[in-house]
């Protein structure tokens, strides 16, 4: 599986980490070996602007996936994950939660949205939540930080 990270953002964030725990996510999730993956890392201003173009949601938001498992490719791009480590610091403030969970929960989140989980009524909200806790427990943080 090749991930792919181009970061365009200001923050010190630890790569190799967002790297090993998308690998591990793709993995568990039984995805062709050939499977790729593009992640960016952006400001509040380009997910901002993103989320005007294909969500028409004027204002940041912490993450966003574009699936693109439904397209005939030769490659087996599955999707961008687009993240915003600055909202996602926000946000995990606001909700007195850890940087490093909620940004690990951003990473399965977006990928589980990639194949083709929804949380569109409860039911499928409550199915996705179970699988985004399963990824993570499977996954050996060490001691090791996205910051």
């Amino acid at each position: 599986m090749e991930i792919i990270v181009s970061d365009r953002q200001n923050s010190k964030i630890n790569i190799d980490l967002i790297e090993d725990l998308s690998d591990h996510c793709l993995s568990r999730l039984n995805a062709a070996a050939d499977t790729e993956l593009s992640m960016s890392l952006v400001l509040a201003d380009e997910i901002s602007q993103l989320n005007l173009r294909y969500r028409k949601q004027d204002k940041p938001t912490d993450v966003l996936s574009f699936s693109y498992k439904e397209e005939p490719q030769i490659i087996k791009l599955l999707g961008d994950i687009v993240l915003c480590p600055e909202q996602a610091q926000k946000k995990a403030k606001e909700n007195e939660r850890d940087f490093d969970e909620y940004f690990a929960l951003l990473i399965a989140h977006s990928i589980l949205h990639l194949f083709g989980y929804s949380h569109d009524d409860d039911d499928d909200a409550k199915v996705m939540s179970e699988k985004e806790q399963q990824l993570l427990k499977s996954f050996d943080f060490g001691n090791r930080s996205f910051k």
